[in-house]
């Protein structure tokens, strides 16, 4: 039975229309389903918490865009026993580009009920420290209790190492693990010193993680969803925050490489898969089944060099300028002067000023 995950709104009423046809088809073929009709944000993974929490077999259906796929895979509870599908319907849809699933509603649906294809595909985890505020950060600040430097220490509370890690604070490791935490609770209070949330595509800081906040906010998009031209906002808002981002002094850490700093860091994404943002490729040879993150690292360069590099990178031709480097690792650790907004699959929950990636597990998905 296909336990069926729907956002009625997405691009602008698409998965509502997607999901009657859908359900004409079932009916047809005497496939037995339950609906779940997503009113609210979040719910998605409510739903698939409970539904994935018994180690009973599950399969979903989710009839959505990038954002719900995302919400799903936040809720599971028991990969082992968990498939997943997909037709999406959302204005970005970067899933379904990258893993080539078919555009028509109909001939989706159908390839799926008869020749369906199970991938194991890799899913990431990002960890980060939660103030209360909505910042938030990994290097063991929270409001009140002093100052943090961008070398992690605090005045007046001891040694913070760059492992966050606290004299008298417990044990914060690079896992992001601390007493008192359920390191496993995907959705901590607010007042929770550590939160976790998965990612199926990239998740990254800086310019394109402005770029979602901006879009999300966006009258803009559902104008252009109407007209079937919702792509266009992200390039639009692509080109301003070129001239609207700022660089920020930052540290990064791959795996157990030497630290690399960053006088002016634009941004750094950990990818999954090749696109992300409605289509760009900023990672031109990831697979989404190796275990790994490969991540775009874009340093301090010129307005006009920017420009370029935006043009260039829809022909996989971003890597030609020295300031944009690829590179691939198991987890990635990200410390920054001040906070900046992080995105999971598109989604801008807060801003941090540290962060944990790390290529965690991986998804039964069916194609």
């Amino acid at each position: 039975m296909y336990q069926v995950i729907v956002n009625p709104t997405s691009s602008s009423g698409k998965g509502m229309e997607a999901w009657k046809e859908i359900k004409t088809i079932l009916n047809r073929r005497n496939v037995t389903y339950e609906v779940h009709m997503l009113q609210n944000a979040g719910e998605a993974t409510q739903v698939v918490r409970g539904l994935t929490a018994d180690g009973n077999e599950a399969n979903i259906l989710v009839v959505g865009g990038d954002g719900t796929l995302n919400e799903v895979l936040n809720g599971i509870q028991d990969f082992d026993h968990t498939k997943v599908s997909c037709i999406q319907t959302g204005s970005g849809n970067d899933f379904a580009r990258n893993m080539h699933l078919e555009k028509n509603v109909e001939r989706a649906i159908m390839h799926l009920l008869e020749q369906p294809e199970e991938i194991a595909l890799d899913y990431g985890e990002v960890t980060v420290r939660v103030d209360g505020t909505g910042d938030a950060r990994l290097d063991g600040r929270q409001r009140g209790v002093g100052d943090a430097r961008l070398d992690g220490r605090q005045s007046g509370v001891g040694d913070a190492r760059m492992d966050g890690r606290q004299r008298g604070v417990g044990d914060a490791r690079m896992d992001s693990r601390q007493r008192g935490v359920d390191g496993d609770d995907m959705d901590a209070c607010r007042d929770s010193a550590v939160r976790k949330k998965r990612f199926l595509i990239s998740s990254g800081v800086g310019y394109d993680a402005n770029i979602c906040e901006e879009v999300s906010r966006s009258r803009l998009k559902a104008v252009l969803n109407k007209i079937h031209l919702g792509k266009l906002v992200y390039v639009m808002i692509g080109v301003k925050q070129i001239f609207a981002k700022k660089t920020v002094r930052a540290k990064l850490y791959l795996d157990d490489a030497p630290v690399m700093k960053l006088p002016e860091l634009f941004f750094v994404v950990g990818m999954n898969h090749m696109y992300e943002g409605g289509g760009i490729p900023f990672c031109p040879n990831a697979d989404p089944t190796d275990g790994r993150l490969d991540v775009c690292l874009v340093k301090g360069m010129s307005r006009l060099k920017l420009l370029l590099a935006v043009v260039l990178v829809y022909f996989k031709k971003h890597l030609l300028f020295k300031d944009i480097t690829n590179h691939r690792c198991k987890k990635m650790r990200l410390v920054t002067e001040t906070p900046q907004w992080i995105h999971m699959d598109g989604e801008t929950p807060y801003k941090v000023r540290e962060i944990t990636w790390e290529s965690k597990g991986k998804l039964r998905f069916v194609r």
